[in-house]
């Protein structure tokens, strides 16, 4: 714009130049022509901005990060001028570098209609975010005279995060023990106390087939909460000194979390999950379809720096004799905290489930009968089956 401008002032002398030089009423028109021309063109502009309104198509965005959308911006027209061009300064995920950027978007809208328009975007990280539109900024045809007003339209994002199956998670594990991974996430109970009708979102293992086969209706175990298996999931949020990329970090934890209680569930564990007074209650309960979804929808949404307790105060406060199974998801390693898991690894199974963003070589031998770690490589990469291949390809 800068450069039309010197373009006009030139234009500006020359006419005056030519003016004077040949006295005729063409030069008078032309001279008269140029210089009323920013006066019609700041007019011009001004209509389009107390005409021409932009907001965002839809009301709410829900969907899976790293997966490209199409973002929908509509542009209103109210006056006869044509809007040639219209500039709209949005915060938005940028498509090229998967995060939320400052840009600017130019569209044209006919006299007395609207235009829609459709962004590319994309978000490699989960979480809640907002788009916003920032401003509307109109230019005459020479772009010469720019006016601008602020336009505040905002659209709530959710990124949500991957719903990986414990398989994906382990595939990019090296270095676990011989002691199966899945065998303490299995319930092998008997003992139900009673049995009632099939509802929406109980988990198909539950079914008492038996009964089910004679009554001709599906019937499901209903067990003493004395009796039932539980799972204790410990998810680390702290940040650590060193961790650069802190978004990274707590997807992976969630994700690394969401695959053990969705491994647990469908085996009938009831799951206690502990966020480090994330919520009134700290521990979040997963027994069912139902709760683990809202338990999804819950750590879709955290955001990525949390003010949290102590996560060995944390792992102090879990009922150790009560639980099958204790997953400890985190991306810390230190003697204390290891030296904590083996202590609890003598009484119950213990799951260390390190998340090696940095895929550092590891110190210390691991080997206990009841402690399974998990070092867990590329978790934070979208394929993740591609990624352990390279790994065992040794990173080609």
């Amino acid at each position: 714009m800068a450069r039309n401008r010197i373009l006009y002032i030139l234009l500006v002398v020359g006419c005056v130049i030519f003016s004077m030089a040949y006295t005729s009423r063409i030069s008078a028109l032309l001279l008269i022509a140029v210089l009323l021309y920013p006066v019609i063109a700041a007019m011009f502009a001004f209509v389009l901005l107390i005409s021409v309104k932009a907001e965002f198509g839809a009301k709410r965005i829900v969907i899976d990060k790293n997966e490209p959308f199409d973002l929908a911006v509509t542009l209103k027209n109210r006056s006869i001028l044509p809007g040639v061009p219209v500039e709209i300064y949005c915060h938005i995920p940028d498509r090229e570098i998967g995060l939320f950027a400052d840009k600017r978007v130019f569209a044209s809208v006919s006299p007395l209609g609207q235009a829609m328009l459709s962004v590319g975007c994309v978000h490699k990280y989960r979480g809640s975010f907002e788009c916003r539109i920032y401003s509307l900024s109109f230019v005459d045809p020479l772009r010469i005279v720019r006016l601008t007003k602020k336009q505040k339209d905002v659209l709530p994002t959710i990124f949500l995060p991957r719903k990986l199956p414990l398989e994906d998670i382990l595939s990019t594990s090296s270095g676990e023990q011989s002691f199966s991974p899945k065998k303490p996430l299995t319930s092998e109970r008997e003992d139900f106390s009673h049995v009632r009708n099939y509802r929406s979102g109980d988990i198909m293992q539950l079914v008492h087939w038996k009964l089910t086969a004679k009554q001709d209706e599906l019937m499901i175990k209903q067990f003493d909460s004395v009796n039932d298996v539980r799972a204790a999931v410990l998810c680390d949020f702290n940040v650590y000194p060193g961790e650069c990329n802190v978004m990274l970090r707590t997807d992976t934890v969630i994700e690394t979390a969401l695959a053990f209680v969705r491994e647990a569930i469908s085996k009938g564990i009831y799951c206690c999950v502990e966020t480090g007074e994330l919520t009134q209650e700290e521990t979040i309960n997963v027994f069912d379809i139902p709760t683990f979804n809202r338990f999804f929808e819950f750590m879709s949404v955290i955001p990525a720096k949390l003010d949290v307790a102590d996560f060995l105060y944390t792992f102090d406060s879990v009922d150790i004799d009560s639980a099958s199974a204790v997953i400890i998801v985190t991306t810390e390693l230190s003697d204390e905290l290891l030296a904590r898991a083996k202590a609890a690894a003598k009484h119950t199974a213990v799951f260390y489930a390190y998340i090696n963003l940095s895929l550092r070589e590891l110190p210390g031998d691991f080997n206990e009968d009841q402690l399974v770690f998990l070092n867990i490589r590329r978790a934070g990469e979208r394929g993740l089956k591609t990624a352990a291949e390279r790994v065992n390809d040794g990173g080609k």
